[in-house]
């Protein structure tokens, strides 16, 4: 949801992400505790995922499993760390 910045803001996309979401879940009929959940795991996809449970590592874990890094033009032009690329499609 954030990577696209229609604005350019320059903001991160999790950070735009859980900006977004809030406002489609409350759209959507989620409560605020409901809400408040869904944006904490978003928001914390990218950066403490790994370490957490529940709606967030699955965030987490999808995020790293969506990158096609095994198709990657550019992968020897990556930064990622070898250990961070999805290098194949798992099931």
């Amino acid at each position: 949801m954030g990577r696209a910045d229609p604005d350019d803001t320059g903001r991160k996309h999790h950070e735009l992400s859980v900006e977004y979401a809030g406002r489609i879940l409350e759209q959507c009929g989620f409560s605020t505790q409901e809400n408040a959940q869904i944006c904490d795991a978003i928001g914390s996809h990218n950066t403490d995922g790994a370490e957490r449970e529940g709606l967030a590592y699955v965030l987490y874990n999808a995020d790293k499993l969506s990158r096609n890094c095994f198709d990657c033009k550019a992968s020897d032009q990556c930064y990622w760390l070898e250990s961070a690329r999805n290098t194949g499609i798992k099931y």
